[in-house]
């Protein structure tokens, strides 16, 4: 839905305000993981990226945020965020991540973001990729699945091999320190997503369809 996702809902009171809610510096890089908190969307490798990029932009050149609820059906006992949270502190991180849980102001925290991230060790057709690139941003996401129909890499953002926290965090490294980079590939990524994969594209495509 791109009346529903798309950068004009990027107010600059509002993504202040915003900003100052999570602690997030005005000058500060924000990349944003959408997503629920469960092994298929393999965090730890995300995380594991931080101090890497930590170590060429420095301790408050960017902000973390990832969001979305934790779901414990995988596990006998316990959460799979309490480990993610002792790996961002046994990394020392845990100033630089921040886990939101389910929110209902996606949009709006998506206008507030920089750049995507999504690590999935495997995926259909992402929504949440899909609607990151609708808001403009630049989407660094796994190579598996439907991601490469969705992110053309090195246009819209970049493809790297899953479970590999070294090749995301250099990717990170480069769209943190250059933002022609990211606004040239946010707007690219915008055009395809209501080019390609919008409700109006689509309804046309069924309406065609249908007709034929």
């Amino acid at each position: 839905n791109t009346e529903k996702f798309n950068p004009g809902l990027k107010n600059a009171g509002q993504t202040s305000a915003l900003k100052k809610e999570l602690g997030i510096l005005p000058d500060q890089v924000v990349i944003m993981a959408v997503g629920r908190i469960n092994p298929i969307k393999d965090y730890e490798t995300f995380i594991r990226a931080v101090p890497l990029i930590k170590d060429k932009t420095g301790d408050h050149a960017f902000k973390v945020l990832i969001v979305g609820p934790e779901t414990k059906d995988h596990l006998a006992s316990g959460g799979l965020l309490d480990e993610l949270k002792t790996l961002c502190s046994e990394l020392s991180v845990d100033t630089s991540v921040q886990f939101l849980g389910p929110r209902d102001d996606i949009p709006h925290l998506l206008n507030t973001a920089d750049i995507f991230v999504q690590t999935s060790l495997t995926e259909g057709l992402s929504m949440s990729i899909m609607e990151a690139m609708a808001c403009r941003l630049p989407a660094v996401v796994t190579d598996v699945g439907g991601n490469p129909e969705l992110v053309q890499d090195n246009l819209t953002g970049f493809l790297v091999p899953k479970e590999d926290s070294k090749t995301l965090a250099e990717h990170l490294i480069r769209l943190v320190q250059d933002s022609s980079l990211r606004e040239k590939m946010g707007e690219a990524g915008q055009e395809r997503i209501q080019n390609q994969f919008s409700h109006a594209h689509m309804t046309k495509q069924y309406e065609r369809l249908y007709l034929q």
